[in-house]
């Protein structure tokens, strides 16, 4: 446990490291549980990172990393944070934040996560900026506002097999991000269980079920040549606007 200095764990341009069943602890204001960038490859099972700031972040260049069967909170904002970081695998954990359970900042592509439990009790469960080509499979996205966003160039990600959960509005919101797809999952919100907006083109929605508790089950708005199938629909206004 580190509360003096900003990290428990601190990786500049490291390789290869092995943490097994550590408790990585940073109860500083702006702590970090972990902290890498330009560090590659390296692998994190079942251990628990907390911070006071973040959980755990893969600042630029932090590629190949994996983090397995861990639980990683961000006290004071994202349980885990992704930053021009690439081709990382986050499997069978638990990532909690004050206000996103993973952040999926600008640059990071190509990650993976799967099994597992993403919960932001402010905002949202999952958010993606600027980040194309990642994958969540099999995972439970909460949020106290959306359960998964996409935003601002997230393009070409794939959500399948899994769940999202706004609190206080939807289970999907997307916003100029183009070619997504979800599929065989299930997206409940308060208001809306999917909501595309402006400039959210060219996404699938597929085998999957929306609800929306007070509004609509899927609302298209200012959003072009997206394509839903096999899919329910169910909102107390109406299914689909």
């Amino acid at each position: 446990n580190n509360s003096a200095g900003a990290f428990a764990v601190y990786l500049s341009t490291a390789k290869n490291n092995n943490f097994t069943v550590i408790f990585a602890s940073n109860s500083h204001l702006l702590g970090y549980g972990l902290y890498a960038k330009n560090s590659d490859t390296n692998t994190v099972t079942q251990s628990r990172l907390w911070g006071g700031f973040y959980g755990a972040y893969l600042d630029g260049g932090s590629d190949y990393n994996t983090v397995s069967l861990s639980t990683v909170i961000g006290n004071g904002n994202h349980g885990f944070r992704i930053l021009n970081s690439d081709t990382n695998t986050v499997t069978q954990s638990y990532l909690g934040g004050a206000v996103n359970g993973l952040f999926l900042d600008f640059g990071a592509d190509w990650n993976a996560v799967s099994l597992s439990t993403m919960v932001g009790s402010s905002q949202y469960g999952l958010y993606a900026g600027g980040a194309d080509s990642n994958t969540v499979t099999q995972s439970y996205m909460w949020g106290g506002s959306r359960g998964v966003e996409l935003d601002s160039g997230a393009d070409y990600n794939a959500v399948s097999l899994s769940t999202m959960i706004g609190n206080t509005d939807a289970g999907l919101f997307a916003s100029v991000a183009d070619f997504n797809t979800i599929t065989q999952s299930y997206m409940w919100g308060v208001t809306r269980g999917a909501w595309l907006s402006g400039d959210a083109d060219r996404n699938a929605v597929s085998l999957s079920t929306m609800v929306g508790n007070i509004q609509f089950g899927f609302i298209g708005l200012g959003a072009d040549s997206n394509t839903v199938t096999q899919s329910y629909m169910w909102g107390s206004s109406r299914g689909a606007y």
